[in-house]
C-alpha cells in the first residue's frame, strides 16, 4: 500500500478543502492471459468536490496520455453509481460513500475493489449546514424538531443522522434533489440544508448563512474517510494493466491539483 496526500486548496469562497487520498492496490497481479483490451472504459461520477481528481484527469487529458479512452457518465446519486459499477454497467466509479461500500460490497465475491479513499479533516472541510440569512436558526441546537434536507444518497443521510445524534439534537432528515435544494430552503419547504462543496460556496454567494461547518470531522470523526473510488471487481481481475494506468492518471491529477489550486477550482466550478 502506498499513500498519497491530495491537498486541494480550492479557492471557492472561504473554503480550503483537504482531501487525503489513500492509493491502494488490493488485487493480485493477474497471471492469466490478458483478454482483448476494451476500446473504451466507463467512469461514473457526481459533481461534488470529492470527484475533483477524476474530473481533472479527464479535462487535462491525463487519461488520454495513458492510452485510456474514458467515457465520463454523470450520475444522479452515488447509490445508482454503486449499483451500476457492481453489475459491470460502469467500469469505475468515483467517490462512493464508504458506508455503502463496506455495507453493500460482497467482499467474498469482490464485486467492488477500492482504489482510493477520500479523507477530510476538521481544518479542511467540504461540508456545512446552512439556512436562510434571516432565519432564527443560528446554531445546531436550534434545529431541534426542524426539517433538514440533504442529498438523496444514503451516505449523506447516514452522516446527517450521526451528526444529529452526536450533537444530541433531534431533527427530521429529508432527502432532496440537489437541483431543487436551495430553492426548497429559500421557500421554507425545509428549515436547513446539509451541503457539500461546491454547493456550499454557491449557497454562500446567494446569501444563505452557515450554521456550522466541518460537521463530519467535528461531530463524527476527524480525518474521516468519506469517499472511496472503486472499480468493478471482475474488470480489475481481467484488466490489471488498465487499472494501473487509471491510477497513474489520478496520481498525475493529484500532482496537478496540488500545484495549480486556482485553476483546479475553476475546473470544479464549470
Amino acid at each position: 500500500m502506498k499513500f498519497r496526500i491530495l491537498i486541494t486548496a480550492i479557492c471557492l469562497g472561504f473554503l480550503v478543502s483537504l482531501i487525503i487520498i489513500f492509493t491502494i492496490k488490493p488485487w493480485e497481479e493477474s497471471k492469466k492471459k490478458e483478454l482483448a483490451v476494451p476500446n473504451q472504459i466507463t467512469l461514473g461520477y457526481s459533481p461534488l468536490i470529492l470527484n475533483l481528481p477524476v474530473i481533472i484527469a479527464y479535462e487535462k487529458g491525463f487519461f488520454t496520455e495513458n492510452n485510456l479512452n474514458v467515457k465520463m457518465e454523470k450520475m444522479s446519486t452515488t447509490d445508482a453509481m454503486r449499483d451500476a459499477v457492481s453489475i459491470g454497467k460502469l467500469n469505475f466509479a468515483s467517490a462512493l460513500g464508504t458506508d455503502m461500500f463496506f455495507k453493500n460490497n460482497n467482499l467474498a465475491d469482490g464485486n467492488l475493489v477500492g482504489i482510493y479513499f477520500n479523507v477530510i479533516s476538521e481544518e479542511r472541510y467540504v461540508d456545512a449546514i446552512i439556512t436562510k440569512n434571516d432565519s432564527n436558526i443560528n446554531e445546531i441546537k436550534d434545529l431541534e424538531n426542524k426539517i433538514v434536507g440533504t442529498y438523496p444518497a444514503a451516505t449523506t443521510q447516514v452522516f446527517l443522522n450521526l451528526i444529529g445524534k452526536n450533537a444530541k439534537v433531534n431533527f427530521i432528515v429529508t432527502p432532496i434533489n440537489p437541483k431543487e435544494a436551495l430553492e426548497a430552503l429559500g421557500t421554507n419547504k425545509i428549515d436547513a440544508l446539509f451541503v457539500l462543496e461546491p454547493q456550499l460556496t454557491i449557497a454562500i454567494k446567494k446569501g444563505f448563512k452557515v450554521i456550522e461547518k466541518s460537521l463530519i470531522a467535528r461531530r463524527i470523526k476527524d480525518k474521516m474517510p468519506v469517499g472511496v473510488h472503486v472499480v468493478n471487481g471482475k474488470f480489475a481481475t481481467n484488466y490489471p494493466d488498465i487499472v494501473a494506468k487509471f491510477q497513474t492518471s489520478i496520481d498525475k491529477s493529484v500532482d496537478f491539483i496540488e500545484n495549480n489550486k486556482k485553476e483546479s477550482s475553476g475546473v470544479m466550478g464549470q
